[in-house]
């Protein structure tokens, strides 16, 4: 006949103790589970980007139209506003930047995740986002738009109080070209104290000494 089995003895155990194991393992596997995701959609952008290059590189006339459709306004302000708060912070949560755009919340998880469809950020709910490479430097285009704009103005010497509401007004509506003008021309009238010392005398004397320099 078989010996009787030993029970191993039974270990009193803080009835929370499992609880805890459970949550910070659940976290632990949330992390994976998120940058996991956020990478296989990366990669995927990135193979279909590249598909793309190879079909435009065979055949340039078919795709000779492509991309040429501009973002809206309403989309280069989110994406402006997603670009700074993630240079100043590091993040963007929906919070800050429909405070940021005085618009309700609800209005920016909806435009998030329409960004979100075009590409330019991946969006988890409750999660957060990342900015695209190509949300990124979209982002980055119009940040520099916007500051050279602010940077015409003043050069034309437009009061301090109406540089920000005038480049709002005229930076949603000018083509590549126009700006890649008005670029030469601020660099050039930067490097030219007198022409600009000339230009901002003319103006005062037209405007009754108005100008400001």
């Amino acid at each position: 006949m078989a010996p009787p089995v030993r029970q191993a003895p039974q270990v009193a155990r803080d009835p929370g103790c499992g609880a805890r194991q459970a949550n910070r393992a659940a976290v632990r596997i949330m992390g994976v589970s998120d940058r996991s995701r956020i990478g296989q959609r990366r990669g995927e952008m990135e193979k279909r980007e590249n598909k793309r290059g190879a079909h435009r590189a065979a055949d340039p006339a078919a795709h000779s139209t492509e991309g040429k459709s501009m973002p809206t306004p309403s989309i280069e302000d989110y994406l402006e506003r997603i670009y700074e708060l993630v240079e100043e912070k590091g993040y963007a949560r929906v919070s800050d930047i429909a405070s940021s755009l005085d618009v309700q919340p609800s209005s920016v998880t909806r435009m998030i995740q329409r960004l979100d469809d075009q590409e330019f950020l991946i969006y988890e709910k409750y999660r957060g986002l990342v900015l695209t490479p190509k949300g990124h430097e979209l982002g980055r285009r119009i940040k520099e738009r916007h500051q050279l704009l602010e940077d015409f103005l003043r050069l034309l010497g437009v009061a301090e109080e109406d540089v920000q509401r005038d480049v709002e007004g005229i930076e949603h509506h000018l083509s590549p070209g126009t700006v890649q003008a008005i670029g030469h021309l601020v660099r050039f009238l930067q490097s030219r104290d007198d022409w600009r010392e000339a230009f901002l005398a003319y103006r005062a004397a037209q405007t009754g000494g108005q100008a400001e320099g």
